[in-house]
């Protein structure tokens, strides 16, 4: 073993000797080289100057009799001949500043010598040219690139070779030891990080790591066996501890579902109440508006259309095709259902012309949907006393029309009341009959006409034929429910749709608005019942809970889509009556 110790030492003295001469001797070898490449370059260039000098010396002489004689075309053939040669690319004669003769391409890379020409000790011109030197130059660079290049090889060589030899000997079973050390120190304590180190002075350092990595990992390996078994009990208790504070989670959230539930029992039991007494109180004034509002029609539609051809016998050309006229327009029926289009109205206005008093007209038919008799009205204008007829049209179908409204709005009033009555009491029953979606829809649109005025605009997608077997008065709260609302997130003003369709055995119907929409954390609440955003003056918050119950009575579904700047609602129901 002590001899094998001495000759590895030994060998690698050796060669470390061995390389660092070779070294030496390729760094003299290539010192040499680039002193010779050099030489010869610097001797390529003394070549270039002398016969530079020699072209110039030549062209001062042959130049200067010509350019004093003006021999542009001796000059011409002495410039090509020059060029031709293939060592001048570039060559240009000029005379007090001017261009004589040119020939050739001037090179960017090339010197451009500049001469003046003299004659008679006089400058009669100057010329300027370029010697090829392309070659020389490259030489030249070639030479030194060479010498530069290897001797940095040289250097690289040195620089890279003895390092690895003295690494390969001494630092890389030091790196080892070391790797196996910070291993150690991170808790890593394999074997095989050591036995991988072959250099035989190491070998105690080994040895002596190896143990003390045994020892360590004895205790590591008890240490982990109690402390695993610490953990299953901790986690066991964990586990039970948990499911206790869930149990105890789930009573709590039971007894505040409980406790909710007996408020809202005890808020809808005390509203059963209110709402009892509200209805009584109201019932009495409603039907007093009831009667009255019958009363006024009928005073309208007989006594006054009675009396009023006995008044007009003082207004010549007041006949009876214009009392027909009149009472045709304040029968329910002669309003329109859909108005005309934009472009409708338009051209029907145009068609008026200046007449006097088409203004008068156009209001009348536009405030009192008169659309459907807009041809026989505007007959009205070739009266002779159309202003007083129109006025008189105008004051009659505005009473008519109020009275139409009262009655319209009495008869919801009261439908509306009695459903707060039914709801309270959770009374479910009510007459079956087939609907009109379209024509309810319209009816509600009457009863907001005064609040929507000219600020609201309607877009009505209505399927035509569409109804369902319901129950009509408890529709219309959800009608009268989803409308209103609409109208109040949109303040009065914006655009309000309205669209009917049937899709197989279920019809829906959607009531969308241009309003801000509903906040995204209060989406979840909007059905829940005394839940409202209008504040104290705006309601109780039942409304939509109301809505809710009635569509799920029908066996139909609510829902609703909302986003900055439109929302919708959905209603979708089936098209017969659910059997039971």
């Amino acid at each position: 073993m002590t001899a094998e110790r001495t000759r590895e030492p030994l060998y690698s003295v050796v060669r470390v000797i061995t390389l660092t001469s070779v070294l030496m001797l390729t760094l003299v070898s290539g010192f040499l080289s680039a002193s010779f490449f050099l030489f010869s370059a610097q001797r390529e260039q003394h070549a270039l100057t002398t016969e530079a000098t020699q072209i110039t010396n030549y062209l001062n002489a042959a130049l200067g009799p010509l350019l004093w004689n003006y021999d542009t075309s001796t000059i011409k053939a002495i410039v090509h001949a020059l060029v031709l040669r293939g060592d001048i690319p570039y060559i240009k004669i000029l005379e007090d500043g001017k261009v004589v003769v040119t020939e050739g391409i001037a090179s960017p890379e090339l010197p451009l010598r500049t001469v003046e020409v003299r004659h008679k000790r006089q400058v009669v011109g100057s010329f300027a040219f370029q010697l090829e030197a392309q070659s020389t130059q490259v030489f030249r660079e070639g030479a030194f690139s060479f010498g530069l290049t290897f001797f940095g090889i040289l250097l690289i060589s040195f620089g890279v070779l003895l390092p690895w030899m003295v690494r390969r000997i001494l630092a890389v079973p030091l790196k080892k030891l070391q790797t196996a050390a910070e291993a150690y120190a991170g808790g890593n304590y394999s074997q095989e990080l050591l036995k991988a180190n072959p250099v035989r002075e190491f070998l105690p350092v080994n040895n002596a790591f190896l143990i003390l990595g045994q020892r360590i990992q004895r205790q590591l390996d008890h240490s982990k066996l109690l402390n695993d078994e610490l953990e299953n009990r901790v986690r066991d208790r964990t586990q039970e501890l948990t499911l206790t504070n869930e149990n105890l989670e789930k009573t709590v959230w039971d007894l505040r579902q409980t406790q909710d539930y007996l408020v809202q029992s005890e808020k809808l039991a005390s509203l059963g109440k209110l709402v009892a007494s509200i209805a009584h109180e109201l019932n009495t004034p409603l039907g007093a508006i009831d009667s009255s509002c019958r009363t006024l029609n009928d005073m309208i539609s007989r006594e006054l259309m009675l009396l009023l051809p006995q008044f007009f016998t003082f207004v010549p050309g007041f006949d009876a095709p214009l009392l027909n006229l009149l009472a045709r327009s304040i029968e329910p029926s002669a309003s329109i259902k859909s108005p005309p289009s934009w472009k409708e109205r338009r051209e029907w206005q145009a068609s008026l012309g200046d007449q006097p008093n088409s203004d008068k007209l156009t209001t009348l038919v536009t405030d009192f949907d008169l659309w459907p008799l807009r041809d026989d009205l505007t007959s009205l204008l070739s009266h002779p006393n159309s202003e007083v007829v129109l006025a008189l049209f105008q004051l009659i179908c505005s009473i008519a029309r109020s009275a139409q409204i009262i009655s319209t709005a009495t008869e919801k009033a009261s439908i509306v009341v009695r459903s707060l009555r039914d709801y309270a009491h959770k009374e479910e029953q009510d007459q079956l009959q087939e609907v009109s979606l379209e024509k309810e829809l319209e009816t509600v649109l009457t009863l907001f006409r005064g609040k929507m005025k000219d600020r609201v605009s309607i877009e009505r997608h209505y399927e035509p034929g569409v109804s369902i077997q319901a129950s009509r008065s408890k529709l219309n709260q959800v009608w009268i429910n989803l409308v209103s609302n609409a109208l109040s997130a949109m303040n009065g003003e914006g655009q309000l749709e309205l669209a009917i369709f049937q899709k197989g055995d279920f019809v829906t119907v959607e009531v969308t608005d241009s309003g801000t929409g509903i906040p995204e954390e209060l989406q979840g609440r909007i059905f829940e019942p005394f839940f409202t955003t209008k504040g104290p003056s705006g309601g109780m918050g039942l409304g939509l809970d109301i809505c809710q119950q009635i569509v799920a009575s029908q066996r139909g579904t609510i829902s609703f889509e909302s986003r900055p700047g439109r929302t919708t609602f959905r209603v979708v129901l089936p098209r017969q009556a659910p059997a039971g």
